[in-house]
């Protein structure tokens, strides 16, 4: 079988690997979508990803849906043929924060293209339990869109956003836009976004932000303190993955109010002022990937339409094509939000 595999910064290549059979407890998958995320991309362009620094090849990608082409033994629940999204997280079930239902942080975890093989390939096999049954006949390209999706729903189970709450939003990437969805499932009206790119600003226009910047070329802290009045929101939402927009956040926020980082950098450091953190008294939270219970909900969200994650997808691309995908979806001026790749059916 054919499979995308790092090399390095700008270096992947598709190449043959062994088709492996599913042993017990397991499935195989045959891909039918597969999104490039901004982890993708940012190990593509500088091959690190925050504290990560592969050493070695692998097969890229988490972002999938598809069809199971083959069950091992002590499956039950789903059979060949059945369509599925793919959860990329699999928790040991045994560690403390696995008791505490945190998988996401699991101190064994294992994540797909991080510490396993990814999903860009025409077959991979993983533990039942991480494929996620969906209707028959629905979308798989929408379908590929549920694990970005669960990023937010784990960031605003990790800071709740309440109706009566104003929020800035930086960075109106697939993560970003996720998270507007979930706050106007949670009735936030009073929500700004803010980004560098046109196509991005207008993705949070659609996504519902009441009031959208394009911080390359307008003046954000004017147009924030217009907005949300000289205190500032009470909640600044970082998911830009970029250290100036870390460090801003501390800025924008209000006295006592609550600054989310979701995004992650390039770096494994960024200069911030601990100052305004206690002087101001802060919330500072973070959040990574998403738990089971997250997923599930992202799933939920998309496949009933609450969360409209179709215009998401700017392009989708043979997966023979990988290399232009990921050269056009980390070059800015292609204008693009969420690519695919499409394999074979």
């Amino acid at each position: 079988m054919k499979a995308v595999v790092w090399y390095g910064p700008h270096v992947i290549r598709l190449e043959e690997r062994p088709l492996v059979e599913p042993g017990s407890g397991q499935v195989l998958i045959r891909p039918r979508y597969a999104g490039i995320c901004g982890s993708d991309k940012k190990l593509y362009e500088y091959g690190v990803l925050g504290t990560h620094r592969p050493s070695q090849p692998f097969i890229m990608g988490h972002e999938a849906a598809g069809t199971v082409a083959a069950v091992g033994p002590g499956v039950e629940g789903l059979s060949t043929g059945d369509t599925v999204a793919v959860n990329p997280l699999l928790g040991c079930g045994q560690c403390f924060y696995c008791q505490r239902g945190e998988e996401n942080l699991c101190e064994r975890l294992t994540f797909r293209s991080i510490t396993a093989d990814g999903v860009f390939s025409e077959f991979f096999v993983l533990p039942a339990e991480q494929a996620l049954r969906i209707p028959a006949g629905f979308d798989l390209r929408l379908a590929a869109t549920i694990e970005p999706l669960s990023v937010g729903v784990q960031a605003m189970r990790r800071l709740p956003v309440q109706p009566s709450d104003s929020v800035l939003l930086i960075g109106a990437g697939t993560i970003g836009l996720g998270i507007l969805g979930m706050l106007r499932c949670a009735g936030v009206p009073r929500v700004m976004a803010a980004d560098l790119l046109d196509h991005a600003c207008q993705q949070a226009r659609e996504m519902g932000a009441a009031m959208v910047v394009n911080a390359s070329r307008e003046d954000l802290p004017q147009k924030a303190a217009a907005f949300f009045g000289p205190r500032g929101p009470d909640v600044v939402i970082e998911a830009a993955g970029a250290p100036e927009a870390q460090a801003e956040a501390l800025e924008f926020v209000r006295p006592g109010g609550s600054v989310l980082l979701v995004g992650i950098t390039g770096e494994a450091l960024t200069p911030v002022n601990v100052n305004r953190i206690t002087r101001s008294n802060l919330q500072v939270l973070g959040t990574v990937r998403a738990t089971g219970e997250s997923f599930r909900a992202a799933a939920e969200l998309v496949i009933s339409g609450r969360v409209r994650t179709a215009g998401w997808i700017s392009q989708v691309f043979p997966f023979e094509q990988a290399l232009q995908a990921f050269e056009c979806a980390s070059d800015p001026a292609y204008q693009l939000t969420k690519c695919l790749l499409e394999f074979p059916s």
